[in-house]
């Protein structure tokens, strides 16, 4: 009985590394439509607000680094980091299992390291290295 949980908890792992990694044409939400990959939260007249894992922003102003996003009527500044345009990834990110997160927290690790090498080769172009 063992082998066959721990069997079935390698497939979900797989297939979570699968969704996020390997597949070969994500599914994208439609251009300016985001989805949060952690917890968020958003000071706002009446206080505070929470956003979990998964929610769907809009995209206001494109500013690099940050994204200002609204969700209803409240708009607020987001890492880009911590949102995700691909449908699979924000499925996983909106499930609450073991898997699923530590599938979404190596995604926001590479994405981090994208965002971060992009903005290294910005930074050479616009001093003249190379």
């Amino acid at each position: 009985m063992k082998r066959i949980v721990l069997i079935g908890i390698i497939a979900l792992v797989a297939l979570g590394i699968f969704a996020v990694f390997i597949r070969p044409h994500p599914r994208i939400a439609p251009p300016g439509v985001y989805f949060t990959l952690t917890h968020l939260s958003a000071r706002s007249a009446s206080g505070i607000t929470g956003f979990e894992p998964g929610t769907r922003v809009v995209c206001v102003k494109d500013e690099g680094l940050v994204l200002l996003v609204k969700v209803d009527n409240l708009e607020f500044e987001a890492k880009r980091q911590y949102l995700t345009n691909d449908l699979d990834v924000a499925d996983l990110a909106g499930r609450n299992d073991a898997e699923a997160q530590q599938a979404v927290a190596s995604y926001i690790a590479q994405h981090q390291q994208a965002i971060e090498q992009r903005d290294d080769r910005r930074k050479m172009q616009a001093s003249g290295q190379h």
